[in-house]
């Protein structure tokens, strides 16, 4: 016994050398899941906006032009439900 108290197999090169190499393995595998994880992240933030763009150009409007005619009445109409629209057409009663 040499007093120190530590296991002498701590102290062996091939044990050491083992340690390293499975610490190394680990290292590669969670680098591996790392940029798995990134890709992911990465399409569905891509998606995400896509949506987001699709969403936001869903409707387009303009503002009245002179050729539209003297009226201020706004050809857009939300329905009573709050989220539904009709649009007038240009010619009378004609709806979208």
């Amino acid at each position: 016994v040499d007093g120190t108290g530590g296991d002498d197999d701590e102290d062996d090169p091939a044990i050491l050398k083992a340690r390293i190499e499975e610490r190394d393995r680990r290292i590669s595998e969670l680098e591996e899941q790392l940029q798995s994880g990134e890709q992911l992240r990465r399409a569905l933030h891509n998606r995400i906006q896509e949506l987001r763009g699709n969403i936001r150009v869903y409707v387009r409007t303009r503002p009245f032009l002179p050729s539209d005619g003297s009226s201020t009445q706004s050809s857009i109409d939300i329905l009573p439900d709050g989220e539904s629209l009709q649009i007038q057409g240009k010619h009378v009663g004609e709806t979208h």
